[in-house]
């Protein structure tokens, strides 16, 4: 075999020009791409370390807002509980207080019955002192003289202190 026919080829020459070329370039852009590769690494590091640190900071929140929601549901229950002793309560004093009221109302309402009986029964004699007087005057007029009836009218009129007296 004869190298001067490999060395007067142009494909001879141009497969040692690229790889000539590309031993020269990956000298040259091998600091380059590691520098690439080193600042994608970095920035894939830093990626990872900020999504961790979100990571940490959303395990701490969720575990604070649960413990946030426990003590709502404490406050919540412990104001459920409240409510419901103070409903306790003024059913209680509502209770009481109708008590209360329905014996006062009671107790004025006999009252006023026993006033109103008292009343009656005060109307009641008046009438009955009007009426008897009344016949008694036409018995006294009708069967009696004028001097008879003046002595008796007097005798009557010094007597009623007395009566009033026994009556009340």
């Amino acid at each position: 075999m004869d190298l001067s026919i490999i060395f007067q080829s142009t494909t001879t020459w141009v497969a040692l020009a690229f790889v000539i070329f590309v031993v020269f370039a990956f000298k040259h852009a091998k600091t380059a791409l590691l520098g690439m590769i080193d600042g994608r690494i970095e920035e894939i590091k830093t990626d990872i370390q900020t999504a961790e640190n979100l990571r940490f900071e959303a395990q701490e929140l969720v575990a604070q807002y649960k413990r946030k929601q426990k003590d709502i549901i404490k406050e919540t229950d412990a104001m459920i509980a409240s409510s419901k002793k103070q409903a306790e309560e003024l059913t209680k004093n509502i209770a009481i207080e109708t008590e209360r009221t329905i014996t006062l109302r009671d107790h004025q309402l006999k009252e006023r019955i026993a006033r109103i009986e008292e009343k009656a029964v005060t109307e009641i004699r008046q009438q009955i002192t009007d009426v008897a007087t009344t016949a008694t005057l036409e018995i006294i007029t009708n069967q009696l003289g004028k001097k008879e009836n003046d002595a008796l009218i007097a005798q009557t009129i010094q007597s009623i202190p007395t009566t009033m007296k026994k009556a009340s």
